[in-house]
């Protein structure tokens, strides 16, 4: 008898272990899709919590801004659906309004700013496509954001200055990582692959650029220090063409 009840207890401790286990998965929620999330299907403003896109979204007629992000902790599976604007000015695919806001799996197109993080820290961009074809357009816009990460993505960029990536605004401590950025430039005014204006402390590497037009940059810092750029592959076709271009007491940073 005291043989079957030493089983039962090591049973009874295996369950609760594996219980455990189960409910700490909780930490893995910027994998997707997501269980138990809840669905958007439609532009407007998030709030807190975990969500998947079900369907592609967009009124290109009306439409300024589709997804405003107002919540904190806020995970964003697009489910690989498109969310389209009508290439009009002043327009955002995804306007980020908080902290700890996980954007991926999701196409975005047509808009001024395809993702906006605008005061706000902790924000993790991750497979997404990203694709402007309207003058002054941005593919990822920051402003005082920091600690960030664009990793695993696509963006797509098109004629008059454009930019892939800008990081503004004393925006700090982002990681761009493994991203193929295309911009091609339809005029002779400049475009930047990624711009960096009083942004520090970012990281930047393992990135293929591929740059068609004149009078633009690869990578451009302005103000902008202890910024390590590695390896990463730069392919540049045009006239008046810079690869790497730091300026303005842009101090500290390394190439390799």
């Amino acid at each position: 008898m005291a043989q079957l009840d030493s089983r039962a207890i090591l049973i009874f401790l295996f369950v609760i272990i594996l219980f455990s286990g189960c409910l700490g998965q909780k930490d893995a929620v910027f994998m997707g899709p997501f269980t138990g999330a809840t669905a958007i299907t439609a532009c407007g403003t998030v709030t807190s919590g975990t969500y998947t896109i079900t369907q592609n979204l967009g009124n290109p007629a009306t439409n300024a801004t589709c997804l405003t992000v107002t919540g904190a902790d806020t995970t964003i599976d697009g489910g690989n659906f498109n969310i389209t604007g009508n290439n009009t000015a002043s327009t955002f695919g995804i306007l980020v309004q908080a902290n700890d806001v996980n954007i991926s799996n999701v196409k975005i197109q047509n808009y001024t700013k395809s993702i906006s993080v605008d005061t706000s820290n902790f924000t993790n961009i991750n497979n997404v496509t990203l694709i402007t074809s309207v003058d002054n357009a941005f593919g990822v816009w920051t402003n005082n954001a920091n600690n960030g990460t664009i990793t695993n993505s696509s963006i797509i960029t098109s004629l008059t200055n454009v930019n892939n990536i800008a990081l503004n605004g004393v925006s700090a401590s982002w990681t761009i990582y493994n991203n193929t950025l295309n911009n091609t430039i339809s005029s002779a005014s400049g475009s930047f692959d990624i711009y960096l204006a009083g942004s520090n402390f970012d990281n930047i590497s393992n990135n293929i650029f591929n740059h068609t037009g004149n009078t633009g940059y690869g990578i451009y810092g302005s103000l902008s220090s202890n910024i390590t750029i590695a390896n990463n592959m730069l392919y540049m076709t045009g006239t008046t063409l810079t690869g790497i271009d730091m300026i303005s007491t842009s101090q500290n940073n390394t190439i390799t």
